[in-house]
Order: structure tokens, then C-alpha cells, then sequence
């Protein structure tokens, strides 16, 4: 699972930073040198772009599906995979189906892959882009 900023510049996705009115793309592959990125340390390729020379850019985080209901995901670094609830709406429900409440209104569940009936990688534009 991939998480954080990511740009398209000529139609490959890059992980990105904002450095004020450019967007950073971060790089590991050399063949890059060849497209104006610099090497910032050992195996890491930067290039600087302004807003309007990238096709987008986007935050890439997770929803589960999982006992037929759709909840936010997170990888655990473990292999596993953390469920989340928050509201009061749904929670008797999350509770019911073994989350456990870490504060008022917020509950967790860690499950393995193959718990879950779906991964689903969602793409949400930033930066004042309307599409991912």
C-alpha cells in the first residue's frame, strides 16, 4: 500500500511535496537523470515543477471493506491491516463486529488481507486540482 502525495508529470506518477509555489517530485529511478531530475542523495532523484507543468496532484489513502461495510484503512507495517470507525452513527454496529474503542466515538480493528473482501485505493485531489 502507498501513502501520501503523488503527482502525474508526462504521465507518470511521482511522489510529490509542496515547496511554496513548486511541487517537488521524488524520484528512485536513475533513468530520470535523463528528464531533468537531479540526484538529492544516493538513489533519490528531485525535480522541481510549477503548478501548471504537472497533469495533477493527489493524497492516496485506503478504504476496507469488510464484513460488508466500508471503513478507512491503514497498513500496520506488520502485513496487517487497522480498521477504523468514528462517530456514534454505525458504532454499536463496529463494536458488534469486534472493534475496539480507543477514545469516545473511535474504534479499531487490526485484521489480516485476507479478512478483507476489498482494498480499495481512493485518490483525492489537492492542492487546488479538481481531478485525480
Amino acid at each position: 500500500m502507498k501513502y501520501g502525495n503523488y503527482a502525474l508529470y508526462q504521465g507518470r506518477e511521482y511522489k510529490a511535496a509542496r515547496d511554496q509555489d513548486t511541487i517537488l517530485l521524488y524520484s528512485k529511478d536513475p533513468c530520470d537523470l535523463q528528464h531533468g531530475f537531479f540526484e538529492k542523495r544516493p538513489g533519490v532523484y528531485t525535480k522541481s515543477l510549477s503548478f501548471q507543468e504537472v497533469e495533477t496532484v493527489y493524497a492516496i489513502s485506503y478504504q476496507a471493506v469488510y464484513g460488508g461495510r466500508t471503513f478507512p484503512a491503514n497498513e500496520t507495517g506488520m502485513g496487517s491491516i487497522l480498521l477504523m470507525h468514528s462517530g456514534f452513527e454505525g458504532l454499536e454496529e463496529a463494536l458488534e463486529m469486534g472493534f475496539k474503542m480507543v477514545e469516545p466515538g473511535v474504534c479499531e480493528k487490526e485484521v489480516q488481507p485476507d479478512e478483507v473482501e476489498q482494498l480499495i485505493e481512493v485518490k483525492r485531489p489537492i492542492w487546488g486540482f479538481t481531478t485525480a
